[in-house]
């Protein structure tokens, strides 16, 4: 299972120490042995006749951080005046109050937003640290990228990964977001950064409410089928046996239960499989995203029901 830490409890302290590695310190740690290639390469590296090409066969290094050490501490820049104007608007971290969403798995795909970033630290040296805790990766994603290269990030990234969304539902939702914010851009060139976290919220926000929607609308399926089976099974009549010895009583009970399954059994006293007809369904699904919308204060339209 998945850490899905609370940002609330993220303290704001300098960045913690990198950690490098070589490949020959995660195999170790990976209880791997090295493969032998590289073990070669690191013999001729340190050869004092190749000294001068040494950079030539350096092992690549990882720089592994905490979580708590990648994600940002200021998010003053990723939003417009007007919306941090309001304190009170803002939670304990500076960010708006719709950052906070109640949906399923929101603050884990929340952290994973925060983790597409415009730029590297100068820290790292130019290299993309790898995040200690599993289920959790930097993804570097510019201000000046492409819609593609913006698209494919956002389907390419880790968030709602665990819901199981098909690519190219995922890569429809990456693309109408993207053109929308490019029609609201003021920018013909490179968005700014409040727009570039705009595109990567409202794609967060897309996959969640979907994922949630779809979890109402299975609930709302079996409830509605259960009470229909219940009210089903209370019209089936059924003859009471009449009083008589316990062995009488019994032999009616099993002559009842073989006969309700047989075919020459009055079909109003077998029960019939409850299903929901196809508009049923649509129509369940229509008032579980009008539900939704409405609780989260979204002026979204649910699905069209022709």
């Amino acid at each position: 299972m998945l850490a899905t830490p609370r940002l609330e409890c993220i303290p704001e302290s300098p960045p913690a120490s990198p950690v490098w590695a070589t490949p020959r310190d995660i195999a170790r740690d990976l209880g791997r042995d090295l493969p032998r290639d590289l073990v070669s390469l690191k013999a001729c590296s340190a050869s004092p006749a190749l000294s001068s090409n040494k950079s030539s066969y350096d092992s690549p290094k990882r720089l592994f951080f905490p979580l708590r050490a990648v994600l940002p501490q200021d998010y003053s820049d990723m939003y417009t005046e007007d919306v941090l104007a309001d304190p009170n608007q803002l939670n304990s971290l500076g960010r708006p109050l719709f950052t906070d969403r109640s949906l399923v798995d929101w603050q884990l795909n929340d952290v994973r937003s925060l983790l597409i970033i415009d730029k590297l630290k100068p820290e790292w040296n130019g290299v993309v640290p790898t995040v200690i805790e599993p289920g959790y990766r930097i993804i570097v994603l510019g201000l000046d990228a492409s819609d593609q290269d913006i698209v494919h990030a956002l389907v390419d990234s880790d968030i709602y990964k665990e819901h199981g969304f098909d690519r190219q539902f995922r890569y429809q939702t990456a693309q109408y977001t993207v053109q929308a914010a490019r029609a609201r851009s003021a920018s013909a060139h490179g968005l700014t950064k409040p727009e570039w976290r705009n595109i990567i919220e409202n794609y967060l926000l897309n996959l969640a409410c979907e994922a949630q929607c779809r979890i109402d609308y299975k609930k709302t399926c079996s409830a509605i089928k259960r009470q229909r089976a219940a009210d089903q099974q209370q019209t089936i009549t059924l003859s009471p046996p009449s009083p008589s010895s316990n062995s009488s009583t019994l032999l009616k009970k099993a002559l009842l239960t073989s006969l309700s399954t047989s075919p020459d059994f009055p079909s109003k006293h077998r029960p019939h499989k409850v299903s929901l007809s196809r508009r049923e369904k649509h129509q369940i699904w229509v008032q579980v995203q009008t539900r939704l919308y409405a609780r989260l204060g979204l002026d979204w339209q649910p699905d069209d029901l022709a």
